[in-house]
């Protein structure tokens, strides 16, 4: 495993490096970018961009070296990366938390525009406390999977059954998600008049979905009890 990331972090690097050689002439940048370099602040900007890839292939290179010498050092970037997979889905967690407040304050049109159906609209409309309550313990479910996110990734203590509940909040994710399928065969065949929101909504759900089993399974080792501190 290691060396196939090493591998992977010097095909990176390689495909930066070509860009990087612009920063040899301008002939060299026009020849690459196919176009005529008008004025010397271009001439300047597209250099700098040439520095920027080659910093990118030494980092890439440096990273490769690195993981192929030292498999700690592997077993260490990939530990961060999974707990960077966690942050960004305990974050996007929060925000659909944070959503479902807002829907509950705008009323009926909001619960029209994200397909809750008409008849909780129409019970928005008529003043009932169902949808605010229903749509509450929504809030409160995608808050705890934000914290549950954010304990994985190490920002909180440890939550109990981390490692499941991760697996199940992460399938729940991509399965909503996975109803992008459905919805583009409609839209293809014209089945189904499929709004674009709707597809949208669908993207989101995977993209939550596949960060939570990203990040639980990239740091599935170190996610066992008491195997990580908690970051300070």
């Amino acid at each position: 495993m290691e060396k196939f990331v090493a591998a992977i972090l010097i095909l990176v690097g390689l495909i930066n490096f070509y860009p990087a050689v612009g920063i040899i002439s301008a002939e060299v940048l026009s020849s690459l970018y196919k176009i005529d370099i008008p004025s010397n602040d271009i001439h300047i900007l597209l250099r700098h961009r040439a520095v920027l890839f080659g910093r990118r292939v030494a980092s890439r290179s440096w990273r490769a070296d690195h993981a192929w010498r030292s498999p700690a050092a592997f077993r260490g970037c990939m530990m961060l990366a999974g707990d960077r997979w966690l942050k960004l889905g305990g974050v996007l967690s929060f925000a659909v938390a944070l959503l479902h407040i807002v829907i509950i304050f705008v009323g009926a049109p909001a619960y029209r525009y994200f397909g809750a159906g008409e008849e909780m609209a129409r019970a928005a409309e008529s003043g009932s406390s169902v949808p605010a309550v229903m749509t509450l313990v929504l809030v409160v479910i995608f808050a705890v999977w934000g914290v549950y996110a954010f304990s994985g990734a190490r920002m909180l203590r440890r939550l109990p059954l981390l490692r499941t509940a991760l697996l199940m909040i992460g399938a729940i994710y991509t399965l909503r998600g996975l109803a992008v399928l459905g919805q583009v065969v409609q839209i293809i065949t014209s089945a189904k008049q499929v709004e674009p929101r709707e597809v949208m909504f669908s993207l989101v759900s995977l993209g939550i979905g596949l960060a939570y089993l990203l990040g639980t399974i990239i740091s599935w080792s170190s996610l066992r009890a008491n195997s990580r501190p908690v970051e300070t």
